[in-house]
């Protein structure tokens, strides 16, 4: 049997989802289990850049993988 990622949490709210972001890099790196130099981390993007990542679609991502294509 295949478990489920605890960050995943289903609904048909968009609204919802939307209220339940990471709204920062260093939350998500963390989350992840990854270091800013596993991704190339950049404040200067960070600063220029909005991120708003629903932790519906976090609950996907492979903690630990840096070449995760849904990190990417």
């Amino acid at each position: 049997m295949i478990s489920q990622n605890k960050l995943i949490h289903t609904t048909d709210n968009w609204q919802s989802q939307l209220r339940n972001t990471i709204t920062s890099a260093q939350q998500l790196l963390g989350i992840l289990g990854l270091s800013a130099e596993d991704v190339g981390f950049s404040e200067r993007a960070c600063a220029d850049f909005a991120l708003k990542v629903p932790l519906a679609f976090v609950g996907r991502m492979q903690a630990g993988d840096p070449n995760d294509p849904l990190l990417l």
